[in-house]
């Protein structure tokens, strides 16, 4: 029913980004997926950031579409230059991968810090990480060691634990042995 009402609503407004993507998962959740696959592709062409992360799942893990990690990569750079955070993060993790294309740290690290700006709690993690060990960039471990607080405060358990490490060790700031066990 879900379906025949986005249908209906399409055809009052062809080519409305939002209505192709709820079209898109109502034909994903009745099992239509070439249907499926071709609303988000409208979608993602319309300028859709959350159609175009969307592809881009599909062809990164294979589902419904065959796996294509060069495809995936370009959907979420299109996704993230968008202003998707998510896609912002999962492109980041693949240019660090080098999943579909070649390795790519400093761009790892410009990727994350845009999505850690706008609050994703992975890329905060990330960007620790890569500042801290230097990929892509400077070492900084006073920078790595606020991030990590960051994806910390935002619930993200390697963040946590990451921080708990800066301060038993005093990475980028005092050494705090108390604070690290809390």
């Amino acid at each position: 029913r879900a379906a025949e009402a986005y249908e209906k609503a399409l055809a009052t407004k062809p080519g409305n980004p939002n209505v192709l993507t709820d079209l898109a998962v109502s034909y994903r959740n009745l099992g239509r997926f070439d249907e499926s696959i071709a609303m988000f592709e409208k979608a993602a062409n319309a300028g859709l950031p959350l159609a175009m992360r969307n592809l881009a799942e599909r062809h990164r893990a294979g589902k419904v579409v065959p796996k294509d990690l060069a495809l995936a990569r370009e959907w979420y750079r299109k996704g993230a230059e968008a202003g998707d955070p998510v896609s912002m993060t999962t492109y980041g993790i693949m240019l660090e991968r080098g999943e579909g294309g070649a390795e790519d740290l400093r761009g790892a690290r410009t990727w994350y810090r845009k999505a850690a700006d706008a609050g994703n709690r992975l890329a905060m993690f990330g960007l620790g990480r890569l500042l801290a060990n230097g990929d892509g960039g400077a070492q900084d471990f006073k920078e790595a060691r606020s991030f990590y607080l960051k994806a910390a405060i935002a619930g993200h358990s390697g963040g946590m634990s990451n921080y708990a490490l800066a301060l038993a060790n005093g990475d980028g700031g005092a050494t705090d042995a108390k604070e690290a066990r809390v």
